[in-house]
């Protein structure tokens, strides 16, 4: 994950991703938290597999261009939507 958030930091106009996840993959959710990243929202019936609706969770992960370390890559912080909303 952090080779993404540094491959997408490098571009001037990206300011963070997002992704989804099918509701039910609990393994998949931890894992993006873990990595920095918050739910957002869920949207329902977002999936149709098979004839069968799932609901989905978005994730996001929201990048500030604060300095970089001595590889020459980005740090990244998360923020909140609320902090966000201020600058």
């Amino acid at each position: 994950m952090k080779a993404i958030y540094n491959y997408c930091i490098e571009f001037d106009l990206c300011v963070g991703l997002y992704l989804n996840v099918i509701s039910h993959n609990v393994s998949g959710k931890k894992f993006y938290e873990k990595n920095g990243m918050i739910c957002l929202k869920t949207i329902k019936d977002f999936y149709d597999i098979n004839n069968k609706k799932y609901d989905s969770d978005v994730y996001i992960k929201i990048f500030t261009r604060k300095e970089k370390d001595k590889k020459n890559q980005y740090i990244y912080s998360i923020m909140t939507i609320k902090e966000k909303i201020k600058t």
